[in-house]
């Protein structure tokens, strides 16, 4: 009876996977064959049976990685399909890390998939300033005036969100005192 029924749950965790990965590609193909209004507009019609979200996901996931990521059926019921759609930003080293985890059987979530994704996104922004000498280093200064006109932007992009925060605050007392002298008026 054991082996029975560890039988029937390897065999079904391989169905699910072959049915998310069947369906990303159907899913995909037809995207391939409608304009972009008409592809939402079926997405938004109903016609299938999951979520418009999730299509997207699916969609985004078999053509961003799955078509040629070298991961089994089985290996698919270890990750979500928000997670799966959030791979295709990944860097290749990345996605190899994340594959790996799929094929050792480790639950890969989207939370995960984001640190590495926050990761690239750090280093590619030049904000990583713990390894500004080497990632400027690897850059092999072709890029530096690029990074130091970014720098220029990211300072003047901090002042100018103090100064917005400084006129909320001034603009939340001004209502105030409108709402106090409109008291006194009604008085």
């Amino acid at each position: 009876m054991m082996k029975d029924c560890v039988y029937q749950v390897r065999n079904n965790a391989k169905i699910a996977g072959e049915l998310l990965r069947s369906t990303a590609a159907s899913l995909y193909e037809l995207k391939q064959n409608l304009v972009n209004k008409e592809w939402m507009a079926f997405l938004k019609s109903g016609a299938l049976p999951i979520p418009e979200k999730q299509a997207r996901d699916l969609c985004a996931a078999w053509e961003g990685w799955l078509k040629d990521a070298d991961v089994t059926d089985g290996d698919l019921v270890f990750i979500g399909t928000r997670a799966m759609a959030k791979m295709k930003q990944l860097e290749p080293e990345d996605k190899k890390k994340v594959v790996k985890k799929l094929k050792a059987g480790e639950k890969v979530t989207e939370k995960y998939v984001d640190t590495l994704k926050e990761k690239t996104y750090t280093l590619l922004n030049g904000v990583d300033k713990d390894n500004w000498e080497s990632v400027t280093k690897d850059l092999g200064g072709v890029n530096k005036e690029l990074i130091a006109s970014n720098s220029g932007f990211r300072s003047e992009n901090k002042s100018l969100l103090e100064k917005i925060s400084t006129l909320t605050k001034e603009n939340e007392e001004l209502k105030k005192k409108i709402a106090e002298l409109e008291k006194m008026v009604a008085v």
